[in-house]
């Protein structure tokens, strides 16, 4: 009887999970998502205006360039439901008329119209006003659920690769504190230069000095006269260290270069960059020279033989100079008696001539604040 008891509460409890494995099999539950969320958006080919002049300068010109959005990511700020560009687009980018490449969300997708304030279905077809920030609200699928984000496109106010001259007073560039350049010498980040008796040293404090390498067969052609230089950081490698240096000999430009390990793991020797026949873009000559380090290359600014303001730029930052082009002297000064320039930390060239003409000037992009793309 006690095996009989203990079989019948075993076979209900059978049953029933049979039973109720029955009713899982044929209950099916709905759940209808309530997610509503954008998870990519990318910008279409757009446009700007380009406004020149004619080749005789007579009369303006306009033409339309194009302008690849996929270069202009869209950051998807979540916690702020808000969609912008971080890298504003061109100048006179027209943004009256923008066609998105693609836009995933999950949900359905409206647009607030501008003319009715009503949401209307947005199409990847259409043009899409951004002159004003627009309201995009993506629904869930449970009918309830809502969220709206707020997207911005912006542009740029001023022509990037445009150069403005501010005029200066001494007073402006005595306020600022511009450290005295040392004749002969010049420091990179880690390390201190200076010629001395044909020969270069190096010192780590400034105080105790040591010769640094070089090829014995260059050395008759390092510089003599308005020795400068600069570092600038790799630009590949952010352990390392250009370190460029420009002087003068017998009234001929001379360029070096060498490398620092910022780990001080290893060491390198300096290198001569002569002026060769194949290369007509060497350094000018130079009197008062000022080296710095401006665009990611090199400024080189001095006087010539004529007591001529002259200024060259180095993209490949020693080998080869030439004009910039875009950033050019607002003036032409002749009979310069006494130079200054420098750089400061906003990427302002600042020049001083003689005692009172100073002068600030850069290059729009370089004052332009870089702004984190943020995904959540």
């Amino acid at each position: 009887m006690l095996k009989t008891l203990t079989a019948i509460p075993l076979l209900s409890v059978v049953f029933g999970c049979l039973f109720t494995a029955c009713l899982s099999d044929n209950q099916t539950e709905i759940v209808v998502s309530n997610d509503c969320v954008v998870t990519q958006i990318k910008l279409g080919k757009l446009h700007r205006e380009i406004k020149t002049r004619t080749a005789d300068g007579k009369k303006d010109s306009v033409y339309v360039q194009n302008v690849p959005g996929r270069l202009y990511e869209l950051t998807i700020d979540q916690h702020n439901n808000t969609i912008y560009n971080a890298d504003s687009l061109p100048f006179n980018t027209n943004v009256k008329r923008v066609v998105l490449s693609a836009l995933s969300v999950r949900g359905g997708a409206t647009l607030q119209s501008l003319a009715t304030g009503r949401d209307t279905i947005i199409s990847l077809t259409d043009s899409i006003d951004f002159s004003q920030p627009r309201r995009l609200t993506i629904h869930g699928e449970d009918g309830i659920s809502k969220r709206t984000y707020t997207i911005e496109l912006r542009v740029h106010r001023e022509e990037g690769d445009s150069a403005k001259w501010s005029r200066r007073s001494a007073a402006d560039w005595d306020a600022r504190h511009f450290a005295d350049v040392q004749a002969g010498k010049f420091a990179a980040s880690t390390l201190k230069f200076k010629i001395e008796n044909g020969k270069i040293y190096r010192s780590a404090n400034g105080l105790d000095w040591q010769e640094d390498a070089c090829d014995a067969a260059d050395t008759p052609f390092l510089p003599t006269t308005g020795v400068v230089g600069v570092g600038l950081p790799m630009r590949k490698d952010g352990k390392l260290e250009e370190v460029v240096m420009y002087g003068t000999q017998n009234g001929e430009s001379r360029i070096w270069k060498r490398h620092v390990d910022l780990s001080g793991t290893y060491d390198f020797s300096w290198t001569y960059y002569p002026v060769t026949a194949e290369n007509p873009l060497g350094a000018p000559a130079l009197n008062m020279p000022c080296l710095l380090p401006f665009d990611d290359g090199l400024l080189l600014i001095g006087v010539d033989a004529g007591q001529r303001l002259v200024m060259r730029f180095s993209r490949d930052r020693g080998r080869t100079w030439k004009h910039h082009d875009t950033f050019r002297l607002p003036f032409e000064a002749a009979e310069v008696s006494a130079l200054k320039a420098t750089v400061d930390e906003h990427n302002n060239v600042w020049l001083r001539i003689g005692q009172d003409t100073v002068w600030s000037g850069t290059i729009n992009r370089l004052q332009w604040k870089k702004v984190k793309h943020i995904f959540f």
